[in-house]
């Protein structure tokens, strides 16, 4: 995508139930970016991160590939939107 904006499609199928993660760098230093309760993902909108934040929650209601789509051109508000993929 660029310019900030990053997308990836998961391989396999994601099973249902609740996923944690976060969105960090290799050394957990330059980014480090996770929610807090209120961050929990839905399709409907898209989740706000915060440097060092807690694990993002994703219920995966449908078993399936999802895209997740990372919104970073403002660091101090990113957004990550998931969607499922047919």
């Amino acid at each position: 995508m660029g310019r900030l904006r990053y997308a990836a499609t998961t391989d396999t199928a994601l099973p249902a139930g609740k996923i944690e993660f976060k969105i960090a760098s290799a050394d957990w230093g330059a980014v480090d970016l996770g929610g807090t309760a209120e961050s929990a993902i839905s399709g409907a909108r898209p989740a706000d991160l915060s440097m060092g934040g807690g694990n993002l929650v994703f219920d995966v209601k449908a078993p399936g590939r999802y895209r997740f789509e990372l919104d970073a051109t403002d660091a101090a508000a990113a957004r990550l939107r998931v969607t499922r993929v047919h």
